[in-house]
């Protein structure tokens, strides 16, 4: 499966926790009802510019002080659940308890909504309709409609939503800003619909929070850390101490600062605080521009600024998880030891937290990431592996998080170790995929794996028929769901095709191992049917083949998947297994081996070439640096064959085909007719030196987050290859297990056929 870099900012069920700083958008304040008391009025006010300000930790907290002096008043208690509920507290007991102690109260009827929102179980399904009752118990009333606009935003088809703001947007600043938080969702949003509406929103309400953070938070997204900086400044103006947008900020100047920019590197900080010790001082904050000139004076003029930044939000919000995680956060790279003591002190201040849940996780994941590491460098390490299983039994034994989707995350990393472990008991196996396919949301491709190895491993071969089969049903909804949101056709087309390639395929070798093979048949005939397959679905199409004795065909099958991202291996495996099989050693298999692929080679070509677009399209233009080096402008690869790979370190198959283009490079590195160059599409690029160094990778390297981002190639890796006339003619998404062999075919299909240049020498490997 290719990586897709997300440019929609996702508004999810779980945005109570306090550490995501989710971008929904909340009402603005309204005036009070006649017969409200002014003081109760004014404390309501205080709890909801808090939570319309982000700091919903500080709304929770101002809510149940100011509730002791009014708490006769319902909309303050109201307002302070929803505060609970945004900074990951049991909002919904609350409701609950509220509407218990005032049965009908159209303000608990409000809370119960806003918790149900926000809930991480039950917000899916419960959450609108509980704000369809509010709003009528409210008489539609405008916080009412605010709640029920934002129920739609997070848990709505997009068209459902769209009709909403169709039929009221605009009315208030509320609803504007709802309507901005929508659009910033859009992958086809623009730059100028973003900044129109934030200033409609601001026009019609000049304290509104979100016009300046939702817009920043677009920005952030599309690479513009230098429009969103000033935009982030002024949002923090109004809101001085909340976390989110202290966060945002710090990004933007760690983006927008050049490491290296010209400077004598002293430590020198802006000398105002970014944050106000009072609501009532009326200091100046210090703009972005004096900001970003004391980060740009050199790497530890950048610390000090960003250290100043953070003390000043922890001095406010000592006892915040969500200001601590922030700060964890920021020093991950810059300071690990500050990043282990924050994380550390967030454990054992605040074990309950929702802040603390996610950090556990996140620790069991880094733990996985080095196993991984170490099985792709081929260094196994037992203990540490033990270490990671003893982790995740006691997670799962003594705190179990509360978040479906982290259980899931669990039982997915226990099932890959004992996957990988020979004496798993059956049982154990039985009893993790059983539990994992109750909270699992996503990784269904993952679970029909885990299907075929319970059915084929074990005896609970209707156990797994089971579990996959309500996967099944659970992959259908999501896919629906993802179809409903108004995701771009082809994106939907190729994941469904893929997903419903790799569940067929597997619940037909399910059926295979309970000797069904008359259904199993219509299983795999339906996954034949599909356009592309996976190298999994391939070594299962073979399997069957092979248990009706069509032996050619399931050579036939492996073969093609051996140049499938992936198949080198799983499909290797099982070539060889079956030459095994049938020849009873593997003496000659890889004689056997070649002449299989010679079969199919020019066929793959054809393929391969079959790919240049109907109508080639000009290369967007840039002037983008070099790492390390001056410009380079898109018109100086003029004249020669050029390859643009598009790559960032956090993309998983991006890193693994690496290797391949650098051996690609250095064998057209004295070609004068060919340039290969790759771009980086990661904002923060100062480790970038040593990534590259450390893996032996000397690749020219161009620096072009904006540019990729801006011009659509949300797909990573993605590679472009240009004839000389600067027109891209084909345009690979995805990595390619045979990299050198099939761009090599590319590149030469594009050579003038005049061209006196003769072809370089490139030595092939067996992934190669």
């Amino acid at each position: 499966m290719i990586w897709t870099a997300g440019l929609a900012l996702l508004l999810s069920a779980a945005a109570g926790c306090e550490r995501r700083g989710g971008p929904v958008i909340l009402a603005r304040t309204q005036a009070p009802a006649p017969t409200e008391d002014p003081a109760a009025t004014a404390a309501v006010e205080q709890v909801r510019r808090g939570y319309l300000g982000r700091d919903w930790w500080g709304c929770a907290q101002d809510g149940a002080a100011l509730r002791a002096k009014y708490p006769d008043s319902a909309r303050l208690q109201a307002w302070t659940i929803l505060c609970v509920a945004r900074s990951g507290g049991d909002a919904l007991a609350q409701a609950e308890a509220m509407l218990a102690e005032r049965p009908g109260d159209p303000w608990a009827l409000f809370a119960r909504a806003g918790a149900l929102l926000d809930h991480p179980s039950r917000g899916k399904l419960e959450a609108i309709p509980a704000a369809r009752a509010a709003m009528a118990a409210l008489d539609e009333h405008p916080d009412g409609v605010w709640q029920l606009g934002r129920a739609l935003i997070v848990h709505a088809p997009r068209i459902e939503t769209a009709q909403f703001f169709a039929a009221r947007g605009g009315a208030t600043p509320d609803l504007l800003a709802l309507e901005l938080a929508f659009l910033i969702q859009s992958a086809e949003a623009t730059e100028a619909q973003v900044l129109e509406l934030a200033a409609k929103t601001r026009a019609a309400d000049p304290n509104n929070v979100d016009a300046d953070y939702a817009a920043a938070v677009w920005l952030m997204n599309h690479r513009r850390a230098d429009q969103a900086g000033p935009l982030l400044v002024r949002a923090l103006e109004q809101s001085p101490h909340a976390t989110a947008i202290h966060t945002q900020l710090w990004e933007a100047l760690l983006q927008a600062s050049d490491p290296a920019a010209a400077g004598d590197g002293k430590a020198t900080a802006v000398d105002v605080p970014l944050v106000r010790e009072r609501d009532d001082d009326d200091d100046p904050s210090p703009s972005w521009e004096a900001l970003l000139q004391a980060s740009r004076r050199g790497p530890e003029a950048r610390r000090a600024t960003l250290d100043a930044a953070v003390t000043s939000l922890l001095r406010v919000r000592p006892d915040s998880p969500g200001a601590l995680k922030a700060a964890a956060e920021v020093y991950e790279t810059l300071a690990p030891e500050l990043h282990a003591k924050y994380e550390a002190e967030i454990l054992e201040r605040f074990p309950d937290s929702r802040t603390a849940e996610w950090l556990r996780n996140e620790q069991i994941h880094r733990l996985t990431r080095a196993r991984h590491e170490r099985e792709t460098k081929n260094t196994p390490d037992p203990a540490a592996d033990a270490l990671l299983a003893e982790r995740i039994e006691t997670l799962l034994r003594e705190r179990p998080p509360t978040l479906p989707s982290l259980r899931a995350d669990l039982y997915i990393q226990r099932y890959f170790l004992l996957h990988d472990d020979p004496k798993a008991a059956p049982e154990v196996l039985l009893s993790t995929v059983q539990a994992w396919v109750e909270d699992e949301q996503h990784n269904f491709h993952v679970l029909a794996d885990a299907a075929v190895e319970l059915a084929e491993r074990t005896p609970y071969k209707r156990e797994a028929e089971a579990v996959l089969r309500r996967a099944m049903t659970q992959a259908e909804a999501m896919l629906r769901e993802g179809r409903a949101q108004g995701l771009p056709q082809k994106f939907v087309d190729d994941n469904t095709n893929w997903l419903q390639g790799l569940l067929s395929s597997a619940l037909g070798s399910v059926l295979l191992a309970q000797g069904r093979r008359d259904e199993a048949r219509e299983a795999f005939a339906r996954v034949q049917a599909m356009k592309e397959k996976s190298p999994q679905v391939m070594v299962r199409l073979a399997a069957f083949a092979e248990a009706e004795g069509r032996i050619a065909d399931a050579e036939q099958l492996l073969v093609e998947g051996l140049a499938l991202w992936g198949g080198e291996k799983s499909c290797e495996e099982a070539l060889r297994g079956l030459y095994r099989r049938q020849h009873g050693s593997e003496r000659g298999y890889a004689r056997h081996r070649a002449r299989l692929e010679d079969d199919v080679r020019a066929q793959r070509r054809a393929q391969v070439l079959a790919t240049a677009l109907a109508e080639p399209k000009p290369l967007p233009p840039f002037e983008l640096p070099r790492l390390g080096d001056e410009a380079l402008r898109s018109e100086a690869l003029r004249g020669r064959v050029a390859v643009l790979n598009l790559w960032t370190t956090w993309c998983g198959p991006c890193v693994a085909e690496m290797p391949a283009l650098q051996q690609l490079a250095d064998a057209y590195a004295k070609d004068p007719d060919v340039a290969i160059l790759t771009i980086n599409g990661e904002p923060r690029t100062d480790e970038l030196p040593a990534w590259l160094a450390e893996r032996k990778l000397h690749l020219e390297v161009l620096l072009g987050a904006r540019w990729i981002t801006d011009n659509g190639y949300n797909t990573l890796p993605t590679t472009l290859f240009l004839d000389r006339e600067g027109q891209v003619v084909f345009s690979h998404e995805g990595a390619s297990e045979r990299l050198v062999e099939e761009f090599t075919w590319r590149i030469e299909a594009l050579r003038d056929k005049g061209s006196p240049t003769p072809r370089p020498q490139i030595k092939r490997t067996a992934s190669g």
